[in-house]
Order: structure tokens, then C-alpha cells, then sequence
């Protein structure tokens, strides 16, 4: 178990730069400060999406070799709610382990103790019907980074004393990832492509505009998330 001091530390250092992140509009400002008031770039981003097609998972790096994360929950989600809301000085048990881990209704089977993060920290919040995270843990990054380079599915859960969630997140790693999210829930794929982040650089697709290349493939999307 790290040290009092060392973990007091992690909590300030995270808490600020979760702080700055929550005062941002989603997704179009792409810098990040630290303690010191330096300014970082985005560097890259991935996206991973839920096997419901229901929420999403955004992950950033920075150019100070940073780490920050984001899981959208469109719609919102009862037991999200519940496990995240208010919840952000609380210690929550959190696990990133294999896809198919886990069983359903069995809430133990979520939790594998070799698979429990040590650092996590996050910021709650909810806009237009829909509910977020924004969060960072040192070595939940680790794990999250290397099954989006083995292109590989995985489980997060979290709970606290009185609730648990858990959801199965794959990368989306090519075009054809995104048009089968467009077949699955055409709402949610324009949610994600109405995303200003898209804009960014794509660390799977190596390319700086998705939608774009989705827009010459035939799926574009209005301002009000139809597909046409």
C-alpha cells in the first residue's frame, strides 16, 4: 500500500487537473494544465465503445506523456449514477480486467482482486440528458493502453458500499468499427462524430479528421444526431 504522503499527493495533483478538465467544453479545447500553470497539447485520442452501444469511452494523451479519460454514458444510466455522483473524494473499488471476466448479476466476478486499480480518482457530471466521467488512475492506464494495442475488449467496474457498475468496453480501431456502431445504435454514433474531439488526431486511425472519411463512406450526420 503506497504511503499516506504519497497518496495526498496523487489526490491533489489528480483533483486539479480533473478540475480544469470540468471547466472546459467538451471537446474543444485540447490543452491541459498542471500545477504550474503549463499549458500541454493533445497529443493523440482512442475510442472504445460499450457492448450495449449505449456509452463510450475517450481516451486522451497529452503532450507531457499525460494520461485522461472519459466514459459517456448517453442517456444516462441508473447504476452509473448511483456508483459516480457525489462520490468524488470516496475511495470506489475499481477494476480493469478481461473481457468475459466477469458474469452477469454476479457482482464478486467484477472485482477479481489481481485486477483492482490502486489509483483512481474522477469528476462526475451530467449535460443534455446525458452522464460522464472524466477520470485518471496511473496504473488503470497502463491496462487500458495495452488492450487498445492488442485491439482487445475489457471490463470496468466500479462500486461503492451501496452500488455497482460495470460495463464491456472494445476499441473501435478501424472505419468498419465505426459503421457497425452506426448499424447498432445510429444515435449514439452521431453523438460520438458531433464530438469536436474527432477533430483530433486518432492514434488507431492515424488520421486527424474520422468524419471526414465516414462523410465519403456515406454516413454523415445533422446537428440534431440523425443519420442520413
Amino acid at each position: 500500500m503506497k504511503k499516506i504522503i504519497l497518496f495526498f499527493i496523487f489526490c491533489l495533483i489528480t483533483t486539479s487537473q480533473l478540475s480544469a478538465e470540468r471547466t472546459k467544453k467538451k471537446g474543444t479545447d485540447t490543452s491541459q494544465s498542471n500545477n504550474n500553470n503549463k499549458t500541454y497539447t493533445s497529443v493523440s485520442y482512442s475510442i472504445l465503445i460499450e457492448e450495449d452501444f449505449d456509452t463510450v469511452m475517450f481516451m486522451y494523451r497529452y503532450s507531457d506523456n499525460k494520461n485522461n479519460a472519459e466514459i459517456i454514458s448517453y442517456g444516462g444510466y441508473k447504476w452509473f449514477k448511483k456508483v459516480f455522483e457525489g462520490n468524488e473524494k470516496v475511495d470506489l473499488t475499481v477494476a480493469i480486467q478481461p473481457k468475459g471476466t466477469g458474469v452477469s448479476m454476479n457482482e464478486k466476478t467484477w472485482f477479481t482482486p489481481k485486477y483492482l486499480l490502486n489509483s483512481f480518482r474522477h469528476i462526475y457530471e451530467e449535460w443534455g440528458g446525458n452522464q460522464s466521467i472524466k477520470f485518471v488512475t496511473n496504473d488503470g492506464f497502463i491496462s487500458i493502453n495495452g488492450y487498445i494495442s492488442r485491439g482487445q475488449g475489457f471490463e470496468f467496474s466500479a462500486r461503492d458500499r451501496i452500488a455497482w457498475y460495470a460495463g464491456t468496453f472494445t476499441p473501435v480501431n478501424t472505419i468498419d468499427d465505426f459503421k457497425n456502431i452506426a448499424r447498432k445504435n445510429s444515435v449514439v454514433f452521431c453523438m460520438i462524430i458531433n464530438d469536436k474531439v474527432l477533430t483530433s488526431y486518432n492514434r488507431e486511425l492515424k488520421h486527424r479528421n474520422i468524419i471526414k472519411i465516414l462523410e465519403q463512406e456515406g454516413y454523415k450526420c445533422d446537428s440534431n444526431n440523425n443519420l442520413r
